[in-house]
């Protein structure tokens, strides 16, 4: 079992995955076991494919199956004790996943949502006040 599993659905964006997969791979502890998924939703040809290999899988639908969807391709293949949904405009700073780790045990939690804030580090606020039990399934 690895500590950590990683999934990016990727749609034509293929510098902003490079980018977070940069990131990731960067600020994260390598005392972390961790699998990054790349779940490619491209129709156009691109070179996301090359990342393929170690701690990265690839996985080309041909096909824009969607944001969901895409996720979804990947559950049956977890073994990990978390999973993150990154969106590829994601950048990790400071070794947040790991600081994310640490507060899901902690405060026995089972899912975070991201804090979204600015450039100067003013939260935004997000496309709902509230989530509903839709948002989070």
């Amino acid at each position: 079992m690895i500590d950590l599993s990683i999934a990016i659905v990727a749609f034509q964006d293929e510098e902003d995955v490079r980018n977070a997969v940069r990131s990731i791979q960067e600020q994260t502890t390598k005392a972390i076991a961790k699998k990054i998924y790349i779940i490619d939703n491209s129709i156009e040809p691109n070179n996301l494919g090359q990342l393929h290999g170690g701690e990265i899988a690839y996985l080309h639908t041909d096909r824009n199956i969607g944001f969901g969807q895409g996720h979804n391709l990947v559950l049956p293949e977890l073994d990990s004790a978390y999973h993150a949904i990154v969106n590829p405009d994601i950048l990790v700073h400071g070794d947040a996943l790991l600081a994310l780790m640490r507060f899901l045990d902690r405060e026995g939690a089972a899912m975070a949502v991201p804090r979204i804030v600015d450039e100067n580090g003013r939260m935004l606020q997000a496309y709902r006040r509230e989530l509903t039990l839709a948002d989070l399934v």
